[in-house]
């Protein structure tokens, strides 16, 4: 169980470092001139890397939680 929280905070980090690497992009967006040519990424793409990333996370999560609970269910059965 303690390896499983071990994983669940090196996501996380891996998790936050991504963010921070990406708000700079976001802030390009801020930028008020009226420019014809943007040099930063899209808020919907950057949206899109954050929002994925944070499913899949979630996904994964769900998923080992549910296997670690049906394998401490066949563990109890079996007692």
């Amino acid at each position: 169980m303690e390896n499983h929280k071990i994983n669940v905070r090196y996501k996380t980090i891996v998790l936050t470092i991504l963010l921070v690497v990406m708000i700079p992009h976001v802030t390009v967006l801020a930028n008020t001139e009226n420019t014809p040519k943007s040099n930063g990424i899209p808020f919907y793409i950057v949206a899109t890397i954050i929002g994925g990333v944070i499913i899949i996370t979630l996904t994964y999560v769900s998923w080992k939680k549910y296997r670690a609970e049906r394998k401490n269910k066949k563990e109890n059965d079996n007692s």
